[in-house]
């Protein structure tokens, strides 16, 4: 038997009122037994919603609290999708948004009814959990199959779970939630009696049913919606982040301490352990393949997003990795953030694993310079740099030979220009993606100065932080074969095969090929 008062934030003395206002419900022993095999099997769990709680719950959708869906609501601590204007435009012509009520008989009830499933919740996914956001929304009557009304899933780590609480009953009349199971069913949940729902949307096609006739008061669906990431312990809340929140950019730290505690024999949460064995480091947007988990700023799978830096710590237990693989990665990092990649997959990978790294290939980059060849690897179109030369022009910088060798070795963007690698973004007046913006006779002395690609790309760094005050690097660090091999010497590794034996040794790992006429492959594996 849990006391409320171990799961209410003690520094908000507000919630305490939910023990005055609601009577709390404390479950009886054994009463949840047998929920996480029923909710492994079918995806989801329900539990009707008590009639104490419905007409303060509606207190969630005021029309005095309406709030247009916006592409910036949302914490800067937080991760968030970009939408184009016409989705926007959609969503707020299809779904009106509600900002939560700061306090009454609305959050308070709310808190109670989270309190009264957190036993459920526990016992289905197999672990505690912590709240990360909770919003409301109306779906209107006969609103489009677009959006939530269209089948989807999230996007969203299978570690992410949604309680979702409709405060209506469920039906045609008045809408619903339909979801297809693991098995590949569709399953269409209809109540006559409010319900909350707790789903692994995650993982499972899911979409809204609009109403077909009005609410009196609200003209459509109401729902609230409430988001779960692995908790220690659980912690519970009725905290809004933002419409467009997803989940929290959570601490790589804690997250490894978690892992870690749970695979220590009589210790730490009931956390369910990684069945994936394949890590990609910096996989990007698109990498996302049936038994691999992508580390990466732009990882699809939200909870292995990782702001790569010198103190990262990958959410992964020690000794579980057969493989690891980054492609394309590390020539983005600097120095001591490439040490802590490498001690982070020396510390995941198994004793027999191996680690496989594709980077550019600098020395065959470095050779075509020499010979100032740029139909072969330094053709422009083999690194989509035509796309950003109009950016070169404006800021009176040559596309020819020098700058295409440079950038590859060392470049940058600046804000105006986005973040090219989390999505669409819209270069604003004044962007520049590109090499130093010093003359190409400078870069043809820095590229001719050295035959050692790092230092190459050490000078031509050096030039950014001079004169630029507005930067973010894209490509920053070059190795040649020998600099890099000498570099994983030092921090453990041996090799084991270099490019085209990489290529045949590892023809199963997704995008593997990807690239490979201008790429250098290298399998290591950790030194006895």
């Amino acid at each position: 038997m849990r006391k409320l008062d171990n799961r209410i934030p003690h520094h908000d003395m507000y919630y305490s009122m939910i023990a005055e206002q609601f009577p709390i419900y404390q479950p009886q022993d054994n009463e949840y037994q047998g929920l996480n095999s029923l909710y492994l099997k079918q995806g989801y769990v329900t539990q009707p919603i008590k009639e104490l709680y419905i007409e303060p719950l509606m207190e969630f959708f005021s029309p005095a609290l309406a709030t247009p869906f916006e592409q910036e609501d949302f914490q800067p601590n937080y991760y968030s999708p970009r939408h184009s204007n016409r989705t926007i435009e959609w969503l707020n012509s299809q779904l009106t948004f509600f900002k939560p009520p700061i306090k009454g008989p609305g959050p308070a009830a709310l808190l109670a009814l989270l309190t009264e499933m957190s036993p459920l919740i526990e016992q289905s996914i197999g672990h505690a959990f912590e709240i990360v956001n909770v919003r409301a929304w109306v779906t209107h009557v006969n609103a489009d199959q677009f959006g939530p009304n269209e089948w989807h899933v999230d996007g969203v780590s299978h570690f992410i779970r949604k309680v979702m609480i409709y405060p209506r009953p469920l039906g045609a009349n008045t809408g619903t939630f339909e979801i297809i199971d693991p098995n590949g069913e569709r399953i269409l949940l209809e109540s006559p009696v409010p319900l909350a729902v707790l789903a692994d949307v995650g993982d499972l096609r899911h979409r809204g049913i609009p109403p077909n006739s009005a609410d009196p008061l609200l003209g459509g669906r109401p729902a609230i919606e409430v988001t779960l990431i692995p908790s220690e312990t659980t912690r519970l809340n009725v905290n809004f982040h933002g419409h467009n929140a997803h989940v929290p950019k959570v601490s790589m730290h804690q997250w490894g301490q978690l892992f870690e505690a749970s695979t220590s024999k009589n210790k730490g949460p009931n956390i369910i352990q990684p069945t994936e064995r394949f890590i990609n480091i910096g996989g990007g947007l698109n990498f996302s393949h049936e038994g691999w988990i992508n580390f990466d700023v732009a990882s699809p799978n939200y909870l292995h997003r990782i702001d790569f830096d010198a103190n990262t710590y990958f959410p992964y237990p020690t000794g579980g990795a057969k493989i690891v693989y980054s492609s394309h990665c590390f020539e983005h990092l600097d120095d001591s953030t490439v040490i802590q990649l490498f001690q982070e997959a020396k510390r995941i990978l198994s004793g027999n694993g191996h680690l496989v790294i594709k980077l550019p290939d600098f020395d065959a980059l470095l050779a075509a310079w020499k010979q100032r060849d740029s139909t072969g690897i330094l053709e422009p179109t083999q690194w989509n740099l035509r796309r950003i030369f109009t950016t070169w022009e404006q800021s009176g910088i040559s596309t020819e030979i020098e700058a295409c060798t440079a950038v590859i070795f060392c470049g940058f963007w600046n804000s105006a220009y986005g973040n090219p690698f989390l999505g669409s973004n819209v270069p604003r007046s004044g962007a520049y993606h590109g090499p130093p913006r010093i003359s190409s006779e400078k870069l043809a002395e820095i590229l001719d100065s050295t035959s050692s690609p790092k230092l190459i790309s050490s000078i031509l760094k050096s030039e950014i932080v001079r004169q630029e005050i507005d930067y973010t690097f894209n490509h920053q660090n070059a190795w040649s074969r020998n600099e890099f091999i000498e570099l994983a010497h030092a921090l453990g590794f041996e090799i084991v095969a270099l490019d085209r034996a990489v290529r045949e040794n590892f023809s199963d790992i997704p995008t593997i090929e990807e690239m490979n006429s201008m790429s250098a492959y290298y399998q290591f594996k950790k030194s006895a």
